[in-house]
Order: C-alpha cells, then sequence, then structure tokens
C-alpha cells in the first residue's frame, strides 16, 4: 500500500513540475491599439511580466485592412511592453497580436539548440518509479 502511495504522490508532484516556458506565455489577439506617427509609445494591455522575445512568438502589428506592418515600421519595448511607429505611416487604430509571460512565468535559458533547460522531476521519474517498487518488493519478501 506504502508503494502504492509513493507512486501516486510522485505522479502529482511531477504534474506540477513538467512545466514548459511556453505554458505560462499567454497569447493576444487582435488588440487595439492607436498609434501616432509621432513616435509615442503606446502600452499594450495584457501584461504581467514583459513580451516574449523569441521569434517564435512575435509581436505582430496590423493596419485596418488587416495587412501586416513591416517590422522596420515599428519598434517594440519587450521589457516594460510598449510599441511604437518609427517612420511616417498614419496614425490610427492598429491591431496588435503578441505573447506576454503569464503569471508564474519562471526565468529559463535557451540554449544553441533552442531547447529549454529547466529541472523537472519528470526526468527522474522513471528511476524513483523503479526504486519504489523495488523497496516494495524487498519490503514483501522480507517483512511480510
Amino acid at each position: 500500500m506504502i508503494p502504492v502511495m509513493l507512486i501516486v504522490m510522485v505522479l502529482v508532484f511531477a504534474n506540477f513540475e513538467t512545466t514548459t516556458p511556453s505554458a505560462f506565455y499567454r497569447s493576444v489577439v487582435g488588440e487595439d491599439i492607436n498609434l501616432s506617427t509621432n513616435g509615442t509609445w503606446v502600452s499594450l494591455a495584457h501584461c504581467e511580466q514583459g513580451l516574449v522575445n523569441d521569434t517564435s512568438y512575435p509581436v505582430k502589428v496590423y493596419n485596418s485592412t488587416t495587412t501586416l506592418v513591416e517590422d522596420t515600421n515599428y519598434e517594440v519595448d519587450y521589457t516594460n511592453c510598449k510599441v511604437r511607429l518609427i517612420d511616417n505611416q498614419s496614425f490610427g487604430v492598429y491591431d496588435c497580436d503578441y505573447w506576454y509571460k503569464g503569471q508564474g512565468y519562471a526565468s529559463y535559458e535557451k540554449t544553441t539548440d533552442q531547447s529549454y533547460n529547466a529541472f523537472s522531476i519528470a526526468s527522474i521519474l522513471p528511476l524513483v518509479v523503479i526504486a519504489v517498487l523495488i523497496i516494495g518488493v524487498l519490503l514483501k519478501a522480507f517483512v511480510f
């Protein structure tokens, strides 16, 4: 009975630890932002811990015809969650798609192969399960 309880506990805790950074990334699609030609920074509404600064999760700005505005026409402040126009495009309301770091986001480092390094109890889960089974068999053999 005890080994079964230990296995259940390990599986429950593993469920909380096997998260990736993208699990804490939240997306916003079509947020209306009022950009002007004078380069004023405009804050994005949904930002808890900064924008995700990663090519896999880009900030995209669209004009009224849902045409993507060129990356060179706007600038993004990833830390302060702000966007501004940097050329003479007409002012107005634009749509913005972006990803931000949501509540519970932890700091993860990217490696050169673009994978994330984070300790996860799931990486040792097979060893824990085997150890619990061996202990259970030994207890049953020598105690009962």
